[in-house]
């Protein structure tokens, strides 16, 4: 009576009873099978459909991640800008032109970090909504 043995991606191999305990590959993905009755069958920990939506999932959220690393990146240089009036302002003529330049860039700052913190929190409540509404779990 032949050996069954189910491959992860699906494919049955039959072998002879004087295979069992030695491996044989499968036709379909080339993957290495022990040859060996199993009663239960194998439950993979992600199946492919799973995958395919985390990455989607990934896809879905990749544009505020970036906004969000755009924000913060002109967040910096604001501070930047404004630190360099500020300084030069202190040295030159006008030091009152400076401080307000600093002061400006510093809440421009501030309003684009905040922004991207908001983003960033609305994203991963989307995501944990979807996660939730996913298990048939309800409420926040």
């Amino acid at each position: 009576m032949p050996i069954e043995v189910t491959c992860e991606c699906g494919s049955v191999l039959k072998a002879p009873d004087e295979y069992r305990g030695r491996t044989g590959r499968c036709k379909k993905c080339g993957k290495t099978l022990l040859i060996e009755e199993v009663h239960e069958p194998v439950v993979l920990d992600e199946s492919p459909r799973e995958k395919k939506q985390s990455t989607r999932r990934k896809r879905e959220y990749a544009a505020v991640d970036s906004t969000c690393s755009i924000m913060k990146f002109f967040a910096i240089l604001s501070l930047i800008v404004g630190a360099i009036f500020l300084v030069n302002g202190l040295n030159g003529n006008q030091p009152e032109m400076g401080v307000v330049v600093f002061f400006f860039c510093l809440g421009n700052a501030i309003w684009l970090l905040s922004i991207a913190y908001v983003a960033e929190m609305l994203r991963d409540m989307a995501i944990n909504v979807k996660r939730m509404s996913e298990k048939g779990q309800t409420g926040i």
